[in-house]
């Protein structure tokens, strides 16, 4: 992008390249409170300690967990851009990425939920409330082929959401291309996009509302033009934060 539009990366891939990437898929799981890891969990600690000490406060605030992304965006993160050509040329490496990510995640909120035990059976994603412990983001999913998403990303999100009990799917950009996958999640309890405009909403509502999948925080534009055109949304959606029809 020019750099006039201020989009530069805001985190840079490893150096060192496919090299770096091995590294990390033969070592074991990275100290948990490197890098901002302990900042996290000291934050936890700090919630802990407010709650336990104004039950009101406990009783009424939710807290979202940490935002760890999803596999394959902090996979494409420490990748960087490249990963695309590695999805085709060396997909073993790609799949030991995903996998010691996915473990990473797995350790970093089993870590979180013991200091921040869950109340109840939601949880909380930009005002949103989800059934469920957890909410994957794949934003990078825009970016992949069906055959692709269902490869590199379909199973370790659904292993993610068992181990974790149950959770939402959030993604920007376009999604009616793996939509289609989205019921074959067990776990899986709800959806969020934040660009119906990039999508053929018919296909979306397809493959969550008529499948029982809520579609949560949708904008209200969308859902009053799908209620104007006739859609049945089965009470399946609910529209964004602070918007109401």
């Amino acid at each position: 992008m020019p750099r006039e539009m201020n989009t530069l990366p805001n985190v840079k891939e490893l150096p060192g390249g496919e090299d770096a990437i091995r590294e990390v898929v033969n070592s074991d799981i990275p100290d948990l409170n490197n890098g901002h890891g302990a900042s996290v969990f000291r934050v936890g600690k700090i919630f802990r300690e407010i709650f336990d000490q104004y039950p009101l406060i406990a009783r009424y605030v939710r807290t979202d967990h940490p935002d760890c992304q999803g596999p394959m965006d902090v996979s494409e993160l420490l990748w960087g851009s490249g990963i695309f050509l590695g999805l085709y040329d060396n997909s073993d490496l790609v799949h030991g990425l995903l996998r010691k990510v996915t473990d990473t995640y797995k350790a970093f909120l089993d870590k979180w939920f013991n200091l921040m035990p869950k109340k109840d059976s939601m949880n909380a994603f930009f005002g949103n409330a989800y059934l469920g412990s957890i909410t994957i983001r794949d934003d990078s999913a825009m970016n992949l082929s069906p055959e692709m998403y269902k490869e590199f990303i379909f199973p370790y999100d659904a292993e993610l959401l068992k181990h974790f009990g149950g959770g939402a799917i959030h993604s920007c950009g376009r999604v009616d291309h793996f939509a289609p996958f989205l019921s074959e999640i067990p776990d899986l309890h709800g959806f969020n996009l934040s660009q119906p405009e990039y999508n053929d909403m018919e296909i979306v509502f397809q493959n969550t509302a008529d499948k029982g999948i809520p579609l949560v925080g949708l904008q209200k534009e969308a859902a009053l033009a799908a209620h104007a055109a006739g859609r049945d949304l089965k009470g399946m959606v609910c529209l964004e934060q602070n918007s109401s029809v």
